[in-house]
This record gives C-alpha cells, sequence and structure tokens, in this order.
C-alpha cells in the first residue's frame, strides 16, 4: 500500500481546513478581532496537531497488509435497509407533520420549511433514532458500497430507503443529509477500488467526478436557496443580528457573477467562518468549566435536567457568549473548538484532536485492507467530525450522532457480537 493512499484523508481535510482558515482571515466578512487576539495562531497550531497526530499513526508504518474484501449476509442488508425505510418515513412525519414526498415543491420556500420544523417534533421518533442509529448511519454506505453487487430487489429497496431519507432533509430545509451523501461518495469508491487491487482508470474517475460536481453544485443550489430564505437575513451583505453589531461584507462583486450567485457566495463564506469568529470570543470573555458536560447541546441538557439546574449550558462557553453578546447558543455556528473549549480548555483541544487524527489514519487504513465494514462506518463518522469543525460539534449535538458515536468507539465488544458484517 502506497503511502500516498495512507495519508489522502489527511491531505485532503488539510485542504479544506486551510480553505476555510484563508475565507476567515482574508475572505469578504471582516470580523472584527483585535489585533493580540491568538486566534489566528492557535488554529493554524491546531491543524498542525491534526497532522502530527495523524502522521504518528502505527499504521503508516511500511508493511504488506493484505486486503481483503468486506463480506455481507444478506438477510442482515435487508433487516437495515427495511429497517431504514420505515424509520425515515416515521421521521418524516415526525419532523414534518407529513408524509409527502413530493421535494420539487420545498425547494420554493426552504426557509419556511427550515422555521416550521424547529419545534414540534416527536420526541418519541428521536428516542427510535437513537436506538437504532448504528443501522441508520451505515444504511447508505452500504448500499453504495456494495450497489453492484446486491439484487434488482435490494437495489430498489435502498433507492426507495436513500430518497426518502433525502427527502427529510429537504422537506426540513437544512442541508446535511445532502452534504454527507456527497461526502461519503469519493471516499466509498477510492475504499471499494482499492479493496478491489483495481488499477483506476483516470477516464472513469474524471467521468465519476463529473457527476460528484454536478451533485455539489445541486447542493450548493439547494444551500444557497434554504441561507437566503432563512429568517436572521442570512444571505445578505451586511449583518447586525449576530452579536457583532453592524458587519458589511466586501461588496467588490464581480461584474460576470450574478447577484444571486454573489450572495450565495456571501452566504457559504459566512456559513463556514463565523463558527471561528465565535470561538475567537473564548480568548475575550470569562466563562467557567462545565466538564464534562458543557462540550455537548445534547449532554448538556440532558445534565441540566437530572440535576435540576442550566449551569452545563449558561455557564459554558456558547453559553456566556450568548448572555455577553447576543450570539445565539441554539441558532448560530461555534465552531467544534468553541464546545470543546468549555469542558478541556486550549490545551485539552489539542490533545483530542491528536487522538482523533490517529484514529482517522487508523480506521482508513484498516477500510482499505481489513474485512470488517465496520471500520470503514468508524472512518465516515470521523470525516463528519473533522469537516465540521469550523461549523460545531456535530456529533455530539444531538442524541442519535452522540449515541451513534460512543456506541462505535466505546462499546465495541457488545457491537461486535450483534452487528458484525464478516463470516
Amino acid at each position: 500500500m502506497s503511502y500516498t493512499k495512507k495519508i489522502l484523508p489527511l491531505i485532503v481535510i488539510q485542504l479544506y481546513l486551510s480553505l476555510v482558515l484563508c475565507a476567515f482571515t482574508f475572505g469578504p466578512w471582516p470580523w472584527p478581532i483585535s489585533n493580540d487576539n491568538p486566534v489566528f495562531f492557535y488554529l493554524i497550531v491546531c491543524q498542525l496537531v491534526m497532522i502530527s497526530g495523524y502522521l504518528s499513526s502505527k499504521y503508516l508504518k511500511p508493511k504488506i497488509i493484505p486486503k481483503k474484501k468486506f463480506q455481507y449476509r444478506k438477510n442482515q442488508i435487508f433487516i437495515i435497509f427495511i429497517l431504514s425505510l420505515l424509520v425515515s418515513f416515521l421521521t418524516l412525519y415526525g419532523r414534518t407533520g407529513s408524509v409527502n414526498l413530493n421535494i420539487f415543491t420545498d425547494f420554493s420556500d426552504v426557509g419556511e420549511n427550515y422555521k416550521s420544523t424547529l419545534e414540534g417534533r416527536s420526541v418519541f421518533v428521536e428516542y427510535i433514532r437513537m436506538v437504532f442509529s448504528v443501522s441508520l448511519f451505515m444504511f447508505i454506505p452500504l448500499g453504495l458500497y456494495n450497489f453492484k453487487n446486491l439484487s434488482l430487489k435490494y437495489k430498489f429497496l435502498f433507492g426507495i430507503s436513500l430518497f426518502v431519507h433525502v427527502a427529510v432533509y429537504i422537506k426540513m430545509g437544512t442541508n446535511k443529509g445532502l452534504f454527507d451523501l456527497i461526502s461519503f461518495l469519493p471516499w466509498l469508491y477510492l475504499i471499494y477500488q482499492f479493496k478491489q487491487q483495481n488499477k483506476i482508470y483516470y477516464k472513469k474517475l474524471l467521468i465519476r467526478g463529473f457527476y460528484l460536481v454536478f451533485l455539489l453544485s445541486l447542493a450548493l443550489l439547494f444551500f444557497t436557496q434554504s441561507q437566503l430564505q432563512r429568517p436572521g437575513e442570512v444571505g445578505k451583505k451586511a449583518i447586525q443580528d449576530m452579536g457583532v453589531s453592524f458587519l458589511e461584507a466586501n461588496q467588490e462583486k464581480p461584474d460576470f457573477v450574478k447577484e444571486e450567485y454573489y450572495l450565495g457566495y456571501l452566504a457559504f463564506t459566512r456559513y463556514l467562518t463565523h463558527g471561528y469568529y465565535a470561538f475567537s470570543q473564548s480568548f475575550e470573555i470569562e466563562y467557567e468549566n462545565t466538564f464534562p458536560f458543557g462540550s455537548s447541546m445534547f449532554l448538556s441538557r440532558k445534565a441540566n435536567s437530572i440535576f435540576n439546574t442550566n449551569y452545563f449550558s449558561e455557564k459554558s462557553f456558547p453559553g456566556m457568549l450568548d448572555k455577553k453578546t447576543g450570539w445565539s447558543y441554539q441558532m448560530q455556528w461555534h465552531s467544534i473548538y468553541s464546545w470543546l473549549v468549555s469542558d478541556y480548555g486550549p490545551l485539552g483541544i489539542l490533545i483530542i484532536l491528536f487522538i482523533l487524527s490517529r484514529k482517522l489514519a487508523k480506521y482508513w487504513i484498516l477500510s482499505i485492507s481489513n474485512d470488517n465494514f465496520m471500520n470503514l462506518i468508524k472512518f465516515l463518522i470521523l470525516t463528519i467530525l473533522f469537516f465540521y469543525i469550523p461549523a460545531n460539534n456535530q456529533i455530539f449535538q444531538n442524541a442519535e450522532t452522540t449515541i451513534l458515536f460512543l456506541t462505535l468507539f466505546f462499546f465495541r465488544p457488545i457491537l461486535s457480537k450483534i452487528s458484525s458484517y464478516s463470516k
């Protein structure tokens, strides 16, 4: 296995985070950060720690690892597809109040859809999703990776399940479902090629890249519409409702760019960078340590309920930032660092990044060499965590993904007995 293959996720993630950092530093939004604020230096250190953690993994040492193909039990695949379909329908009804699958009418008013589904969700449905979190996360990678080998019946079942799953997020006016799906595709394709020991033809790779760019363009179009139509003037050229007084973006629009596209660009760069601005304020305002619950919106709510207090949400850094500046705890990004700093401090964040980067290297290399499909699932959940670094603590924001992460990484002995996908 070549060294380039082993470090491919590190290259992609570092390139992405570097582009976001450049947009934060030099982009269209002039975030009001004082000259003595160390946030830019700290963000660079974070990326260097990720590189160090990844490269320190013992799995990068030169050795021949036999590539074993994933093997599946068809009855388990069928159960996962059926389960995902049923739970997706329940989710659609629990979050939107209907099971209408006509998604095309929803593109015209995604902002209203987003607003209307923030409240009134069925708690019962969310508990169901918690219980089956591993299967619900697994069904898309399982279906996409093994699509060629599925029978026509299984392909149809997977296609329907995938459509209903995506429809849930479209009808909610949120972007996560689409972007998660698109982020899976290149990794699944590369792992499939590596495990099959096929030669990668650049012509085929170019064609598949074109398909991916097309899907990404559709997702960005949906993202633009959802941002422009959401409450809070998200897609405008200036903002004054985020706790930063009045902030005006760069008005120098190129003549060849349409106004709508430029607004989409402003919305996209604001979406990616304003979590970093929120984190920069952790060096400016005082907050209290909320270990170990304040770094997770889900865990802090549960801890508050158990101990009959509001301490873990209100005294955390995001909570104090909301109280002192008006930067919304619920409605605006804080970056993963804003959440982790509440419990672990700046030094603790660096330690966590180092460990997670080592895990990323481990499960990527095992995914392309081992026959245990759960390694691929662990790798994919880690990629989501890393790609959402500028935005939030994505994995621990809600109950479903928190339970998913804890199950995958801390309850492995139990999981290996009930969810093994290798003979």
